[in-house]
């Protein structure tokens, strides 16, 4: 009989954990007392072990998701077993209904390309609109017209997101002003230099871990509700000298 794994519940006040690593992957063969995958709660970090022998049938969640605890997460079992009873609402999905649904989302395609088309921001009074500086300078970068962006800033207003959802959907790069094509046809005419190194990656996104957020949190909640003062003093320290 198949055996489901839970995610334990680390103390009272714990109601979910993130699962960091998995050990073994759905195929893999599981002996008694096997590590199967880590989390971690706010606070620590741990290793699920199980007592269970047999083979990964499925694994509900993925690195890096958080999960409720007493939730199923993996099950165990012989190979072929069927384990719908474990699955989510209780049953696994039937596969004719969504070999059905395939032709219905191709036609559904052109649609949903008509409703990714760009829809201009709306002007303020006097047909301005407004931008935030960082996405005036993205919008410049990648040479588009960041009035084509939809806004979804405070009070109606572009920032750097919107520019990115734009480039996102495709949107082709405005023309160049005529200053700018005339310094382009100064710089054909120019010899060519050699082809510019790309440039080095500024940063790298890391996901945080559970207990980093925890921290974070907690260090701005000091600083939003305590009061931040710096006292400066002096004094002459001849005599002391």
């Amino acid at each position: 009989m198949a055996t489901v794994v839970i995610m334990p519940r680390q103390g009272q006040s714990v109601e979910s954990c993130i699962i960091t690593s998995w050990a073994k992957k759905v195929g893999d063969e599981v002996k008694a007392g096997d590590v199967i995958f880590s989390y971690e709660t706010d606070k620590s970090s741990f290793d699920e072990t199980t007592e269970a022998e047999g083979v990964m049938l499925a694994e509900f969640y993925g690195e890096g998701d958080e999960v409720q605890c007493l939730e199923n997460v993996c099950v165990i079992g012989a190979p072929g077993e069927d384990i719908s009873q474990y699955m989510k609402g209780g049953a696994a999905p039937e596969a004719p209904k969504a070999e059905a649904a395939a032709p219905v989302e191709e036609k559904k395609a052109p649609e949903a390309a008509v409703a990714a088309a760009p829809e201009a921001a709306p002007k303020e009074e006097g047909g301005r609109v407004f931008a935030s500086p960082r996405a005036k300078a993205l919008a410049e970068k990648a040479g588009v017209d960041y009035r084509l962006a939809t806004p979804t800033g405070a009070e109606g207003r572009i920032i750097e997101r919107d520019i990115e959802a734009l480039l996102d959907k495709g949107v082709q790069p405005a023309e160049a002003p005529k200053e700018e094509a005339t310094k382009a046809e100064v710089a054909k005419a120019a010899p060519a230099p050699e082809a510019a190194a790309e440039p080095a990656v500024e940063f790298t996104d890391v996901k945080l871990s559970n207990v980093r957020k925890v921290i974070a949190r907690s260090m701005h909640d000091s600083l939003a509700n305590s009061a931040q003062l710096t006292l400066n003093m002096s004094f002459d320290a001849t005599e002391i000298q």
